[in-house]
């Protein structure tokens, strides 16, 4: 899961105030998901018999130029 980290995201489009919004993305095989590392996350328990692999990495693109 995925936490929307801007302030008005808070707000749903009857103006209500939801906790925070969440994006939730369904895991598949061979899927990789980037993110900057300030953005809040967080994953589920693994419910299933079946193994889950999750790699955790930092990584900082630069400009060669």
């Amino acid at each position: 899961m995925v936490y929307d980290p801007r302030p008005s995201a808070a707000f749903n489009l009857f103006n209500q105030i939801d906790s925070y919004s969440v994006y939730r993305y369904r895991p598949r095989e061979d899927m990789l998901i980037v993110f900057p590392a300030w953005l809040s996350h967080s994953v589920s328990s693994n419910r299933t018999e079946q193994a889950r692999i999750s790699i955790a990495f930092n990584m900082t693109v630069t400009d060669r130029a």
